[in-house]
């Protein structure tokens, strides 16, 4: 990082967890996300190169309060360091990302912005429908993955956007086409 100098770095984190995983597997990561955090800020306030880049801490956790309030609190503890918080860990990834609904994700999003502190800057890692995209927003996270339309391209369908869609949380076909339907 300090010869590319970039304007932005994440915190090492074991974020490859999802809603699906145990209280262990989840613990484990918050530990490990936990202990990285520290290794990376002592690096960062030591190194001369990196002074003008934004120190992000991750927070992981999964869909369990009490794990992402645990590696909240550590970030928290840092807020004079860093200059914002990625919310990470929620998915592995995979088709059943795209199911996921905002009804699930709210709660998520409204504990964990409730806690950070309003100076630092939001990113909401991840590959999310567009309503999930804009609950987010509603919560007041400022960055986002933008892979989402790749990823439905991969499996043979198109987002379609459509006012009504978004506005009436239709996430049943969320205003997708599928390129592989015969007709």
């Amino acid at each position: 990082m300090e010869a590319f100098k970039p304007e932005i770095v994440l915190t090492v984190a074991d974020s490859l967890i999802s809603f699906t995983d145990g209280i262990k597997r989840v613990s484990k990561s918050v530990d490990r996300t936990c202990s990285m955090l520290e290794i990376c800020i002592k690096r960062y306030q030591n190194s001369p190169q990196l002074q003008n880049t934004a120190l992000v801490g991750v927070i992981v956790g999964s869909d369990r309060k009490e794990q992402r309030e645990r590696c909240l609190n550590r970030i928290i503890a840092h807020k004079d360091t860093l200059r914002g918080v990625a919310l990470s860990g929620l998915t592995a990834g995979g088709p059943k990302t795209h199911k996921i609904t905002v009804d699930l994700m709210e709660p998520v999003f409204k504990e964990t912005c409730s806690s950070l502190p309003p100076e630092l800057f939001r990113i909401l890692e991840g590959c999310w429908n567009p309503v999930v995209t804009l609950a987010a927003v509603a919560y007041g996270f400022d960055i986002f993955d933008g892979s989402y339309p790749a990823k439905l391209t991969n499996i043979g369908h198109a987002l379609t956007l459509h006012f009504t869609c978004v506005t009436e949380n239709n996430t049943d076909d969320l205003c997708i086409l599928n390129l592989n339907d015969t007709r």
